[in-house]
């Protein structure tokens, strides 16, 4: 007699991060497994029984996707550039009307900027 360990599959979302986050890990599954015999076969059970799919070397494959905070992280650094580059281009070419910005204007922005983001200069530069 074979032992076989069934998958019970879902469709849960349309994106694989929606999936992921909330999916098991490699070592969870490992831990999991181990509870079975080393010759059981593992099989997907799709549709509440009503197809089966395999599982094989070839239908691994890894895939990597920003997890929720990492895309805010990103998003937030854009910004930040982004007023850093206003700022950067304002400081260096000063309205002919207006008088040029001095040093420590310059920085006092620069402060506010990263202040504005809840975030240091130093936490900026250490995910650059």
């Amino acid at each position: 007699m074979i032992e076989i360990v069934s998958l019970y599959t879902s469709r849960d979302a349309y994106g694989i991060r929606e999936v992921a986050e909330r999916s098991m890990t490699v070592r969870e599954l490992i831990d999991e497994l181990k509870n079975y015999s080393d010759d059981a076969k593992i099989v997907l059970n799709n549709d509440n029984g009503y197809t089966y799919g395999i599982i094989c070397c070839e239908s691994l494959e890894s895939d990597f996707y920003e997890t929720r905070e990492e895309e805010e992280r990103r998003e937030t650094l854009e910004a930040i550039d982004s007023e850093l580059e206003d700022l950067e281009y304002e400081y260096s070419h000063p309205d002919e009307d207006d008088e040029p910005m001095s040093d420590e204007q310059y920085y006092k922005e620069r402060r506010e900027i990263f202040k504005s983001y809840n975030m240091t200069e130093e936490e900026y530069n250490s995910y650059k």
